[in-house]
């Protein structure tokens, strides 16, 4: 059997609680999220082969995405915030929702780096906004709900 999940149905959080006792609040003014994850590569060129042969460096993580942009919403608000004041903000980008089992994606502590707004004369007012993990006592890790 397949597993396929529509965007739709995928969600984006934040935490308004800790990280140790979560409080996943859904950013639902949320549209087109994009997680991207990849390695760095580190080359290795000897001369016992004539191929450039590569190892695999850091890990990169980063989430881009659009949402409206709602000055009473309350996600709107905590980003806002945490970009403005330079603070980090913890997320959580699920495949599904937070209270069901085997829904999976990243979780970490983010810094808010773009926070671009789109005036169109015909459509809503949006966001372009973009998060990367930051050091924070908590590590990156990909998430898996139990219920």
């Amino acid at each position: 059997m397949s597993y396929t999940v529509i965007g739709l149905d995928c969600k984006l959080y934040y935490n308004s609680a800790t990280w140790a006792s979560p409080t996943w609040v859904e950013i639902d003014i949320a549209m087109d999220v994009k997680i991207a994850l990849a390695d760095s590569e580190g080359e290795v060129l000897t001369r016992e082969s004539i191929w450039k042969l590569f190892l695999k460096g850091g890990r990169e993580l980063a989430l881009e995405w659009d949402m409206l942009a709602d000055h009473e919403h309350g996600a709107y608000t905590a980003l806002r915030d945490a970009f403005l004041d330079r603070t980090t903000i913890e997320l959580l980008a699920l495949d599904g929702a937070s209270g069901v089992a085997d829904n999976e994606g990243p979780r970490a502590d983010f810094h808010i780096f773009t926070f671009e707004r789109t005036e169109s004369r015909e459509d809503a007012a949006t966001l372009a906004m973009s998060a990367k993990p930051t050091r924070t006592a908590n590590t990156p890790v990909w998430y898996t709900t139990t219920a």
